[in-house]
């Protein structure tokens, strides 16, 4: 079964989904149509704990490394292992994006989407809901959130 992406329009329920370990975000541009696809990943606890790796898809299909989001201020920084510089298109959309959802907003002229796989585990979401917060239901429960919905 084949899910098409989908359009997420709660900052809350993106921000949860971005940071949920395993990510995979869409955005595009509303003025100019141009949008880039980003891989957010948790490492693992011995790593440093609370640490995001982005990555960038690029056009020959390959995640390339972007940078790094740490819990203690949430903003994309660039390493010496960085791919692109602070100029990158890339770069300056994701860091668009994320410095409004870190308010509590989606910026009007961005779309986000999933690309209908959990953000924390990476397996296909099928029921409605799940594709709607781009979770599925046990990892909805493994972090906390109440009672998932099941379909049987």
């Amino acid at each position: 079964m084949h899910i098409h992406s989908r359009v997420m329009t709660d900052p809350a329920a993106i921000k949860r989904f971005a940071l949920a370990g395993h990510a995979k975000v869409t955005l595009k541009s509303l003025a100019t149509e141009q949008h880039y696809t980003y891989e957010i990943t948790k490492a693992d606890e011995s790593r440093g704990g609370d640490t995001w790796f982005v990555r960038v898809l690029t056009d020959r299909d390959l995640f390339v490394y972007a940078g790094i989001v740490r819990s203690n201020d949430l903003r994309l920084r660039l390493t010496a292992k960085s791919h692109y510089g602070d100029d990158a298109g890339c770069i300056k959309a994701f860091r668009y994006f994320f410095s409004h959802l870190m308010q509590g907003q989606v910026a009007s002229q961005l779309e986000v989407r999933h690309e209908g796989h959990c953000g924390r585990c990476n397996r296909p979401l099928t029921h409605p809901s799940s594709i709607d917060r781009g979770i599925g239901p046990d990892c909805w429960e493994q972090m906390g959130m109440g009672a998932a919905e099941r379909s049987f």
